[in-house]
């Protein structure tokens, strides 16, 4: 397993500030979050890569900044704007392709939609092609305010497409009040990244090893889930202090794996 952070933690610094701080701080694994429609551009890309690889590290994931958005993109009655956003999205899967990711996250549908799993599998279906065909995945996390939310969700998607890859958010579990290893276990052997973070009663977003979060028993189920892919912190900036805080976060789930 390989261990990062993602450039979410700086938000709102632009995002090659924050690819800055965390490479000058001997980050070598981590996730690009998108924050506008520009740094999608080829030039401002291949910026971020020549960065990264000028300090010997590997971007491994990116994370659109229109995740939020989803829900009404591909998951209304309206097809034309499925369409639209379909080929918009192509742009997330060429950004990942120029920096060397494979992985692109993806929330989809809220969890007040109306849909049947069937459906929603077949949209994800066409948008992973379209994924699969630049190189990269297209991979559904679970997230307390869309479908994903759900185990049961999750594990129904997997068994319909066996394909389906999935990105394992520990806070967004338990803000939805789910049981991560449950939700881990839902998402079978198509977990292919970690979004890690601690928690404390009434602080759902901690640095890890600043919390109570027993990461063992984690990643030794994700291991015997076939699971051998990355895993990033993944914070907002009012949930940790400095850098310092961040380093010793990932030295600590170094110690522990």
């Amino acid at each position: 397993m390989q261990l990062g952070i993602s450039t979410s933690c700086y938000y709102p610094r632009t995002t090659e500030e924050s690819l800055r701080i965390l490479l000058d701080a001997g980050v070598k694994t981590l996730e690009v979050f998108f924050n506008s429609h520009s740094e999608l551009e080829p030039e401002y890309l291949l910026q971020l890569r020549a960065m990264a690889n000028e300090a010997g590290a590997k971007i491994v994931s990116v994370h659109p900044y229109t995740s939020g958005m989803e829900g009404i993109l591909f998951f209304s009655d309206y097809d034309r704007r499925f369409a639209d956003s379909r080929e918009y999205y192509k742009r997330y899967y060429q950004a990942a392709n120029i920096l060397g990711a494979r992985i692109v996250v993806f929330h989809g549908g809220y969890k007040h939609q109306v849909m049947a799993v069937e459906e929603y599998a077949h949209r994800i279906d066409i948008l992973d092609t379209d994924a699969r065909k630049a190189g990269v995945c297209l991979a559904q996390e679970n997230v307390e305010r869309n479908m994903s939310r759900s185990p049961g969700f999750l594990r129904q998607l997997y068994q319909l497409r066996p394909q389906q890859r999935f990105v394992f958010d520990l806070k967004q579990a338990i803000r939805a009040e789910q049981d991560p290893l449950e939700v881990l276990e839902a998402m079978g052997g198509g977990v292919v990244h970690l979004h890690l973070s601690d928690h404390l009663p009434g602080h759902d977003c901690l640095p890890p090893g600043m919390g109570e979060t027993d990461f063992a028993p984690l990643f030794a189920q994700a291991a015997a889930q076939g699971f051998a892919g990355s895993a990033v912190i993944e914070l907002y900036r009012k949930n940790f202090e400095d850098q310092h805080q961040l380093d010793k976060g990932l030295e600590y789930l170094k110690s522990v794996l």
